[in-house]
């Protein structure tokens, strides 16, 4: 429906039925009305769209965008757990989490760590292992 007067009263369309208002409602009811139309003209001049333009008559979009196989518990769980290392990793001395965080985090290899401090592989392996071991110990908890 669209703007109606009728005989110096002010009407607005609500559910196929006019319902008589105020001036100052029927010019604030328009006022809005303008300023959502103006907007969709400007989004769709600028190739802006709105997730609701893709909705039929028995869908909404968002039962098409949602991603069915992610299991969002699991994420949580799993962002709880590197929370918790990322902890744990604190609790090394400088030595120790620099060691882990070129073996795991900058992917190095163990022998190019041995050769850059002129030490075996086997010690390197040696203190990893017993690092790993501490870690394993903190994050322990966790398991349960």
């Amino acid at each position: 429906m669209s703007r109606k007067k009728i005989r110096g009263k002010y009407v607005l369309p609500v559910n196929g039925k006019l319902i008589p208002v105020s001036r100052e409602v029927y010019e604030s009811f328009y006022t809005h009305k303008r300023r959502e139309k103006y907007l969709e003209e400007r989004d769709r001049d600028k190739g802006l769209m709105r997730f609701s333009n893709y909705d039929t008559k028995d869908r909404n979009f968002i039962d098409y965008a949602e991603d069915k196989n992610i299991d969002v518990e699991k994420v949580v769980e799993t962002g709880m757990i590197i929370k918790e290392l990322y902890k744990a990793l604190d609790g090394l001395n400088l030595e120790e989490r620099d060691l882990i965080t070129q073996i795991f985090f900058e992917e190095r290899s163990i022998r190019d760590i041995a050769r850059e401090k002129k030490i075996s592989h086997v010690a390197i392996q040696k203190r990893r292992n017993k690092i790993l071991a501490k870690l394993k110990d903190v994050l322990k908890d966790l398991e349960d």
